[in-house]
């Protein structure tokens, strides 16, 4: 998209991250509960990133000042372990350690993605590069800002992903993200969205509860529907490095 001048994208997602209350820069740990539900579509033609015998509910940490994230998935084949750092991910089954590279490239992918969709604007307040202030999109009677960046390195083992942010003119609160998959070879040149909604007070943040996920390219089709069912600071704190 083309960008429009005059306008201060920087400054659309500081208002939107305060809005938020600025999550990703204000606690040092972060624990959150998801439970959801895969399309068919998903699990057909993408099973190893849907993972959907394992990735049914989780448990997930968040460490801000490291970029550790813990992630505990379940599901009716058993538990998933995953920890990811900056540089790595380790992947077990069951205690078992996955060895597949296709398997720990996709769960890499998946927890840098989870990031994203907890911490949002503060994220992207953070880590957007080469942001673009690209005009406003009015849906379903509200309108929005649209900034799009990129992040490099991208999400997971990518070099570089591209997004573009929704945020209300009103509110200011994050409704949508865009965004590009490079970090796994049979996701490459896909365009994935997810919407967030039901917004709550959580812990004196605005965190949405409900995500939806859709594929936007090469064919529009839902893909993936969840909820936050518990959220919980361990420890606040700031991403200055000690």
């Amino acid at each position: 998209m083309a960008a429009v001048s005059g306008v201060d994208a920087k400054g659309i997602l500081e208002q939107s991250a305060k809005a938020h209350g600025d999550l990703y820069q204000s606690v040092a740990e972060v624990e959150v509960g998801y439970k959801g539900e895969w399309s068919k579509f998903a699990k057909r033609v993408q099973p190893t990133l849907v993972d959907a015998g394992y990735r049914q509910s989780s448990t997930e940490r968040y460490l801000t000042k490291s970029g550790v994230v813990h992630q505990k998935h379940r599901g009716s084949s058993g538990a998933k372990l995953v920890y990811r750092d900056e540089m790595s991910v380790n992947v077990c089954y069951d205690g078992n350690a996955s060895t597949d590279g296709e398997v720990n490239d996709a769960a890499a992918l998946v927890a840098d993605a989870y990031k994203l969709f907890l911490f949002g604007s503060s994220y992207l307040l953070a880590n957007g590069r080469e942001l673009e202030y690209v005009g406003t999109r009015v849906e379903n009677g509200t309108t929005f800002h649209l900034v799009q960046g990129a992040l490099v390195p991208g999400l997971g083992f990518s070099e570089r992903d591209e997004f573009i942010a929704w945020t209300s003119v009103d509110t200011k609160l994050l409704h949508r993200i865009q965004f590009t998959l490079n970090g796994l070879k049979s996701t490459r040149g896909a365009d994935v969205s997810v919407e967030f909604s039901g917004f709550s007070e959580q812990s004196g943040f605005i965190l949405p509860r409900t995500f939806m996920e859709h594929v936007e390219r090469p064919i529009h089709a839902k893909a993936h529907y969840w909820e936050m069912t518990d959220f919980r600071v361990i420890s606040h704190g700031s991403l200055t490095k000690e």
